[in-house]
């Protein structure tokens, strides 16, 4: 299977407001795939299509190779999902809470352990939900989302609420469902864990996908080496712009951004140094992921 989820041109308005407009994603087996935007994006509203759960108003979804809208058992069958907070009985276990899904899906009894040690939740099987704290409760939603054993697993924001040892038990759970060969689909606004995890994202804004790609090659356009000049800011902005392999010498306050791989940086020294040009600092610098979303959506990192 070349793609596990691909989609063309998918659009989606309810009367006037278009939340979704033209989304086109190609998704490979054994992704971690990041999906990013801001509140109001349109990344809920996409994850419904996906799932058959709204309608797509155009264009069309194919999730494991089959179209969700004209197959979607077939589409459907081998996905798991764990969309926002996942929702049990508070006064049963978190053994008899799969036990109940099972039943319901017609699934093997005995999967339900499997999926608790997955999760690292076998020693508070017989404990009830309610007294589950928040990342315990996000990892029965993901061994929810295992029972069947998918080979596409969504997670809509599965990190919401958890502390950061929570975030790190999360974090090495999806690591872990990769290597055994799962796709994942990471719906997340938590930029730092998206970088760490994901080789590819999306980012959306406004129901649109202003960019996506591999993160290394979306944050290298902003790379470079950050300057501060004791003396003569000029004359070492004249002697850097005029060397070949640098691209491109930017005044940054009062620092000069050269653009040019980190690698050269002891050869910039020499330089500046060589011209009897005082340097104060010097230093690689490498844009995070956060820094590149606000750049491309124009929002704060306190407004997702």
């Amino acid at each position: 299977m070349d793609s596990v989820i691909l989609t063309e041109k998918l659009t989606k308005r309810f009367g006037d407001f278009t939340a979704v407009e033209n989304i086109s994603l190609d998704i490979k087996p054994g992704e971690i795939f990041g999906f990013l935007g801001p509140n109001g994006a349109g990344k809920t509203t996409t994850i419904g299509m996906l799932l058959g759960l709204i309608r797509p108003t155009s264009g069309r979804a194919f999730v494991l190779g089959h179209d969700v809208q004209t197959a979607p058992t077939e589409a459907l069958r081998a996905v798991g999902a764990m969309i926002e907070a996942p929702a049990f009985y508070p006064y049963l276990s978190g053994r008899d809470n799969l036990r109940v899904l099972a039943y319901a899906s017609n699934i093997p009894v005995q999967r339900i352990d499997d999926v608790l040690a997955m999760v690292e939740l076998s020693d508070r099987a017989k404990s009830v939900f309610k007294t589950y704290s928040q990342g315990m409760r996000q990892r029965l939603g993901v061994a929810a989302a295992l029972l069947h054993e998918p080979q596409l697993i969504i997670l809509d924001e599965p990190t919401n609420g958890l502390d950061p040892a929570g975030q790190q038990e999360m974090r090495d759970l999806v690591c872990s469902l990769a290597e055994r060969g799962r796709t994942i689909f990471f719906s997340s606004h938590q930029l730092h864990e998206v970088e760490q995890l994901c080789e590819r994202v999306a980012i959306l804004k406004e129901g649109k996908i202003v960019t996506q790609g591999r993160v290394a090659e979306l944050l290298q356009h902003n790379q470079g080496i950050m300057v501060q000049i004791g003396s003569d800011i000029e004359q070492a902005e004249s002697l850097l712009a005029a060397i070949d392999w640098i691209t491109d010498v930017e005044r940054r306050d009062e620092y000069l951004f050269v653009h040019a791989d980190g690698d050269r940086i002891a050869e910039i020294n020499a330089l500046l140094i060589g011209n009897a040009i005082t340097v104060r600092e010097l230093r690689v610098h490498k844009e995070r992921l956060e820094d590149f979303f606000l750049e491309v959506t124009g929002e704060s990192v306190s407004h997702r």
